[in-house]
């Protein structure tokens, strides 16, 4: 079974000179790099900070479990 894509985005600038890796609150990660840089060389280091996505997606969707159930929590409460 293929392995999903580390990524959801990939966004290449001719102005960029370095790769850079971003993790959004919704845990999606989109990558930013040059347009000269091959996307082969792009592809072997994000393969390199594999452990590191993962673990960060991770949290974030734990993050983001966590904020949907104090929220339903919250709702569930009513103050008078």
């Amino acid at each position: 079974m293929a392995e999903p894509p580390l990524y959801d985005k990939l966004t290449r600038s001719p102005r960029r000179r370095t790769v850079g890796i971003c993790i959004k609150a919704d845990a999606a990660v989109h990558i930013h790099a040059p347009v000269s840089m091959p996307l082969a060389q792009v592809e072997r280091l994000i393969a390199t900070r594999r452990d590191w996505i993962l673990r960060k997606r991770r949290e974030m969707q734990t993050a983001l479990s966590t904020a949907a159930e104090q929220a339903a929590e919250a709702a569930n409460h009513v103050q008078f």
